[in-house]
C-alpha cells in the first residue's frame, strides 16, 4: 500500500502479487491485496478485471454486513467498491453509515474518497465530510469534558491546556 500511496502502481502490484502467491486458493480471492489490482484495472478502464477482483471481496463483505457485523472498514470497503461500480448513491449511503455508526478518522475518509475515488469537490461528499468532521469534533469535546470533569477517567487525565479548550471559545485558524 505504501507504493500505491506513492503512486508507484508497478511496485504495488508486484508486492501484492507476491503476497497473493503465498495465500491458499480459498484465501486468495478475498485478500485485500486484490484491491491494488482492482484500483489499477479501474483506473485503466478495465471493468472486467476490476469486477473479477472486487466480486469475491464484496460478496464476503455483504455476508458479514448481512450477519450484523458493523465495522467501519466493511462499510468503507463497500462504499469504495460501490463507487468503483458506478453506484455513487450506494457508495454514499455506506460511507454515511461508516461515518456515523462508528468512529472513523476524518483523514481516512478523505483518503479513500478524495484520493482514491476522486470525490473531492463533489457536493454530496463535501457535505458528508463537513458533517462528519463536526460530529467527530463534537464527540471529542464531549469526551474531553468528561475527562476534565470532577469524575474524569482513571486511565487518562488531559493536560490543563487541553481542558482549557473546552471552555475557551474556538478561534478560526
Amino acid at each position: 500500500w505504501a507504493y500505491f500511496d506513492a503512486g508507484n502502481m508497478d511496485e504495488a502490484k508486484r508486492y501484492a502479487g507476491e503476497l497473493e502467491a503465498t495465500l491458499s486458493d480459498d484465501a486468495r480471492p478475498i485478500s485485500f491485496a486484490n484491491m491494488i489490482f482492482a484500483f489499477d484495472a479501474w483506473q485503466r478502464g478495465d471493468e472486467e478485471e476490476m469486477l473479477a477482483r472486487i466480486g469475491p471481496l464484496e460478496a464476503s463483505m455483504d455476508v458479514a454486513l448481512a450477519s450484523g457485523v458493523e465495522v467501519p472498514d466493511l462499510r468503507m470497503g463497500k462504499a469504495v467498491m460501490s463507487q468503483m461500480r458506478g453506484k455513487s448513491g450506494i457508495a454514499l449511503e455506506n460511507l454515511e453509515k461508516a461515518a456515523f455508526r462508528s468512529v472513523i478518522d476524518p483523514d481516512q475518509m478523505d483518503y479513500y474518497f478524495s484520493r482514491i475515488t476522486g470525490w473531492a469537490g463533489e457536493p454530496a461528499f463535501e457535505n458528508l465530510r463537513k458533517r462528519h468532521r463536526e460530529y467527530i469534533e463534537a464527540q471529542g469535546t464531549a469526551v474531553l469534558a468528561v475527562a476534565c470533569g470532577p469524575d474524569g477517567f482513571e486511565i487518562w487525565k488531559p493536560s490543563p491546556e487541553d481542558c482549557a479548550r473546552i471552555t475557551a471559545p474556538s478561534v478560526p485558524t
